[in-house]
């Protein structure tokens, strides 16, 4: 049974809308495109309804492709978290289980194949469609006291750490598709995924879009309230957990680094692991961050981390990717292999003699110098 609202007018008649379904997949797109507070998930927060679109028909990479998906939008909130939209009107006949993998393959690709600087791209070229200036859209978007250049360094960390929002827009979620996604919800840390129905009524030359969040259990909600103010790691928490083991062999590897990376100038990003510690030497460059190497403190040994799927340009290229590997190899001893270059290979802080760090120090050198020359 159709469902309708009543609207009373200025005139003080009243209005009947009845519950009608889109003409088009198209046309919910191009509504959300157009007016994004549609995906209003909280009008309890403090900033309920902002969000930037960065592209509709974003491409999405694979190993071999540039645009091996097409997902139907991309928007980013306040807090530079991405969201990844898709949109399915109730008329469409494919499994649910089918629209679920489509997405997760947009997620488990996008968090390894997008740089930020084709984040940034795409946003600008939707600014310029629309003859704005991209630097004012986005410092409206932020209010005037947030750096521009902040707002991308979070969107670079969000994406790093898998923290991204994926989201299934429909005028109708059935029941099955529903439970789909409160599972994946309570399940997935820090990742999110909601379904949102928007319902379509019209009628006396009016149209009204009523949205309503679907997923999000008071389990989840709970659980990830608390994953999400993750105490952040720092110096001393991160090494006393190799002076409680007694480790002086990697406690010194990790120091030594930590120090290279200081002298350098970079700018160390902790991470929030309830268990594990780590830090990434990050180079700022051209406002744009650039991963280095990872420090880990593992589960019984550290290891150090090598993240090339979150390498920025010009490493992002196969063969700079491959000469970095090769050189890495050379100072470590360790092979790296093609198929891990679109992975984080380690190798573990007990095998790293003093040579060896040295070593390693003068690949860093090199790749930090390639990026800065580029």
């Amino acid at each position: 049974m159709k469902q309708g609202i009543f609207l009373i007018k200025a005139d003080g008649s009243l209005a009947q809308l009845k519950n009608e379904a889109y003409e088009s997949e198209d046309l919910l797109q191009r509504l959300l495109a157009e007016y994004p507070n549609l995906l209003s998930m909280d009008s309890e927060t403090e900033y309920p309804n902002r969000w930037l679109l960065v592209k509709r028909e974003m491409g999405v990479p694979d190993d071999q492709y540039i645009n091996r998906w097409s997902l139907d939008h991309l928007f980013l909130d306040i807090n530079g978290i991405p969201t990844l939209v898709e949109v399915k009107r109730s008329s469409d006949t494919r499994s649910r289980r089918e629209v679920v993998a489509q997405m997760l393959d947009y997620a488990a690709n996008a968090v390894v194949h997008w740089p930020i600087e084709r984040i940034q791209a795409e946003f600008e070229a939707t600014s310029d469609k629309s003859s704005k200036e991209p630097d004012q859209v986005l410092q409206e978007f932020l209010g005037s006291d947030v750096s521009l250049e902040i707002y991308w360094n979070n969107v670079k960390t969000n994406l790093l750490a898998g923290k991204i929002r994926m989201v299934f827009v429909a005028d109708v979620i059935p029941k099955e598709l529903r439970r789909i996604i409160e599972f994946l919800n309570e399940q997935m840390d820090p990742a999110e995924v909601i379904g949102i129905e928007i319902k379509q009524f019209v009628g006396e030359g009016i149209t009204s879009l009523v949205p309503e969040v679907v997923g999000k259990t008071m389990e989840s909600e709970l659980r990830k309230s608390v994953s999400y103010h993750k105490e952040v790691w720092d110096e001393d928490r991160f090494f006393s957990v190799f002076t409680q083991r007694k480790n002086e062999l990697e406690e010194d590897g990790a120091r030594t680094m930590l120090q290279w990376a200081k002298d350098r100038g970079l700018r160390i990003w902790w991470g929030s692991g309830t268990k594990n510690g780590s830090f990434y030497p990050m180079l700022d460059w051209k406002s744009q961050a650039h991963n280095t190497f990872g420090v880990w403190t593992g589960w019984k040994n550290g290891h150090v981390e090598i993240p090339f799927a979150k390498f920025s340009a010009p490493f992002q290229q196969f063969e700079k990717k491959r000469e970095l590997a090769d050189r890495i190899s050379r100072a470590t001893g360790e092979q790296i292999p093609d198929d891990r270059l679109s992975r984080f290979p380690s190798v573990k802080l007990s095998a790293l003699s003093k040579k060896k760090l040295i070593d390693i120090f003068e690949v860093f050198d090199w790749y930090i110098k390639t990026i800065q020359e580029s």
